[in-house]
């Protein structure tokens, strides 16, 4: 490999300075390489659960329309129903969310609506056999408030997006797994100064369990990404990741590969690079960091961009009740192969969720974004959220 195994301890220690005092058996000791294959047994009756959800939030915001300039904010009541399908059976699982929006502005009723955003995921997972596993997904979205999303523009626009992947696995060996999937990948926007894009990826690699605390993921993706009256950008990517458990509590993630862009004839290569830990100092603190450089594309705006991404949380369970959680990501975005200005986004927020009762559960938030063109005479972009909400929700028949 590339990089070698003391400087990822290094950036492992440097993030964990407090595992000199954990007390962990070795690892080697506690996992095994074997992976049972599933037994067979005779047809069972589908199991099915259905959760109903209602959740209420009462939010204040200091940019509703998303400007740099003559920021408007209001205090928001967002309604969202919600509905989750559950069907597992000895080789199969099959899981749908369903979710709608609704807003109502306080100060600007004009913009309150039944219709601010609707979501659907189905996931299908199947195992006819202990060697061989599919899973299709497929993820729906509607919204009117991009901010969801860290890689759509910072701008209030009306957006549809359809995800539709197909992976399958096939397990060699006890230590070897093929895997394969094809994703296609659809964002429109109502907003005709915006550009849409559509992605067709395709992926294929290997998941090799070199040890009990090793595992290397050798991968190789294809990416066709078509931009509305642009034509199209394809994106070659080659990389070697390796997962590496140090101990009980800890596991580090290094990934290094290149990537060649290639558009309208011309093409240019470029470093694909990824760190990652994980610690656990505790059964109720656990932290995460992660840097990658991939590409990516920005909603609304043609060509591809090298992104730099680093991103960390930190949650903490105070109790089984109680759980606080900050997260921050920022992202820098260059663009490739064009004259467009370099883009970086910002992202903060603070969580704190409650159980109050088996069936009712609350949350108070803060979070802040900011995105910044890298263009003189444009101003940042910036907004700020507060909000506190209750979710009701029951499970029917109730899990034994």
């Amino acid at each position: 490999m590339i990089f070698s195994r003391a400087a990822l301890v290094l950036f492992l220690r440097l993030f964990s300075l407090p595992i000199f005092f954990l007390q962990a058996d070795p690892v080697a000791a506690q996992l095994s390489l074997e992976s049972d294959p599933i037994p067979p047994s005779d047809p069972e009756p589908p199991r099915l659960r259905f959760t109903p959800s209602l959740e209420v939030t009462y939010e204040y915001d200091d940019n509703i329309l998303l400007r740099a300039v003559n920021r408007i904010s209001d205090h928001i009541t967002r309604v969202r129903p919600g509905f989750n399908l559950l069907v597992e059976q000895e080789r199969v699982q099959w899981v749908t969310d369903l979710k709608v929006e609704f807003a109502f502005y306080r100060n600007h009723p004009d913009l309150s609506t039944f219709d601010r955003a609707q979501n659907i995921d189905t996931h299908l997972t199947l195992r006819p056999s202990g060697v061989w596993t599919f899973e299709f997904r497929d993820t729906f979205t509607h919204s009117n408030d991009p901010t969801e999303q860290l890689d759509l523009l910072f701008r209030r626009s009306e957006y549809y997006s359809n995800v539709l992947s197909l992976k399958a696995g096939y397990r060699l060996s006890p230590r070897l797994t093929m895997e394969g999937e094809a994703i296609n990948r659809i964002t429109q926007f109502k907003d005709p100064t915006l550009i849409d894009v559509t992605e067709d990826a395709l992926r294929g690699g290997l998941v090799y369990r070199l040890t009990p605390v090793v595992t290397l993921f050798p991968e190789y993706r294809y990416r066709n990404f078509y931009f509305e009256n642009r034509g199209h950008t394809e994106a070659h990517t080659v990389s070697l990741r390796e997962e590496y458990r140090f101990t009980e509590t800890l596991t580090g993630r290094a990934m290094v590969g290149g990537v060649v862009i290639v558009d309208r004839g011309t093409a240019q290569s470029e470093l694909l690079l990824g760190l990652g830990a994980e610690q656990r100092y505790s059964p109720t603190v656990v932290f995460r960091a992660d840097y990658l450089r991939d590409v990516s594309v920005v909603g609304g705006l043609s060509g591809t961009f090298i992104s730099d991404t680093v991103s960390g949380s930190a949650t903490y369970h105070v109790t089984q009740w109680f759980d606080s959680i900050f997260a921050a990501t920022w992202t820098s975005q260059q663009p490739m192969l064009s004259t467009r200005s370099d883009i970086d986004t910002l992202w903060l927020r603070i969580e704190e969720q409650v159980d109050i009762t088996s069936w009712l559960k609350g949350v108070a938030s803060y979070s802040y974004r900011r995105q910044n063109f890298h263009e003189e005479g444009v101003r940042d972009i910036y907004d700020n959220r507060f909000f506190i909400g209750l979710t009701a929700y029951t499970t029917y028949p109730p899990a034994p």
